[in-house]
């Protein structure tokens, strides 16, 4: 039993995934999966059908039992099948050159793709530094314009502080022609804005300086203190140099007393006995304590005095 799906036209085989539609007619699964793709129909009636109303079928075939075909069917088959193979090799062969062509163009074409790559590149960097350029002379542009501006303002202002210096430096006479002259208010404004300032900056002047002088009356009277001071310490310090004149004539007498006694008390040694020693110790010791005290008494008054002249 020889039976052919209508779809490929094929012989269906018992390995075969076959399934039939709900109106009974049998194809290859795959075949039917992809007619049912295109159309929601049977393939050979065209009655109404879906992919869950296809269902599968199995063939029971005994052992003993023997598929005989019909030669010429198989010739017929094999012929078809050689035809496609040969369609095929030739597809193939087509494909391949149509391939090797293909990545010929691609070559070319990537090879151009790269030119007009650096070529786009290289204008986009002069687009780019043209653009600069013309930011730059924007930039410079306005600058220029801004500096006209500040030159035009500057104008003007020197032009009102012309006015204004002649305004300062003028004779009343002149202040009132210049007044008398001048018809634009904010001009007037400005000229009696000038003499406003003017006026507070001599007040504030003439404030700084009666400070000032204040200042300076202060610091003569403490000069005239210091000055006072100094003139009753210079008397102080000349009647203590007089006074050390006096203490330093009286310490020469002293002295002069003092060699006179030591020459007394040699002579009265060298006169005095060999029995009276004790008696003449005991003198001389009160002697010396007397000499001791005079010269310590000298001592004294002469530190007193340096003390004093310090």
């Amino acid at each position: 039993m020889n039976i052919v799906c209508v779809i490929c036209s094929e012989l269906l085989v018992p390995s075969d995934d076959v399934f039939h539609t709900p109106c009974g007619h049998i194809f290859h699964f795959v075949c039917l999966t992809q007619w049912l793709e295109r159309s929601k129909s049977c393939p050979q009636c065209r009655e109404r059908t879906t992919n869950t109303k296809i269902h599968r079928i199995y063939f029971n075939f005994s052992n003993s039992d023997s598929v005989i075909e019909d030669t010429c069917s198989l010739q017929d088959t094999i012929d078809k099948l050689k035809f496609q193979l040969l369609l095929k090799e030739k597809d193939v062969k087509h494909y391949i050159d149509k391939s090797e062509t293909l990545t010929m163009q691609v070559n070319e074409l990537k090879k151009e793709v790269r030119k007009v790559e650096k070529e786009l590149n290289k204008k986009n960097t002069a687009i780019y530094a043209l653009k600069e350029q013309v930011k730059y002379f924007k930039e410079q542009n306005l600058e220029i314009q801004n500096s006209n501006r500040e030159v035009e303002q500057l104008k003007k202002k020197l032009e009102n502080y012309k006015n204004i210096q002649t305004l300062l430096n003028a004779s009343t006479k002149d202040v009132d022609e210049m007044i008398s002259r001048t018809n634009d208010p904010n001009t007037l404004i400005t000229y009696i804005s000038v003499m406003k300032r003017e006026l507070m900056v001599s007040l504030n002047k003439r404030r700084e300086l009666r400070s000032k002088v204040r200042s300076l009356e202060q610091e003569l009277t403490q000069a005239l203190m210091e000055r006072n001071f100094l003139s009753e310490e210079c008397n102080k310090s000349k009647n203590l140099k007089a006074e050390l004149i006096v203490y330093e004539s009286e310490k020469i007498v002293l002295q002069n007393k003092l060699r006179e006694l030591e020459k007394n008390i040699s002579l009265m040694k060298m006169s005095s006995n060999f029995s009276s020693n004790a008696v003449h110790t005991s003198d001389e010791l009160s002697d010396r304590k007397c000499c001791q005290m005079e010269v310590e008494s000298t001592n004294k008054n002469e530190q007193s005095t340096d003390r004093t002249f310090l």
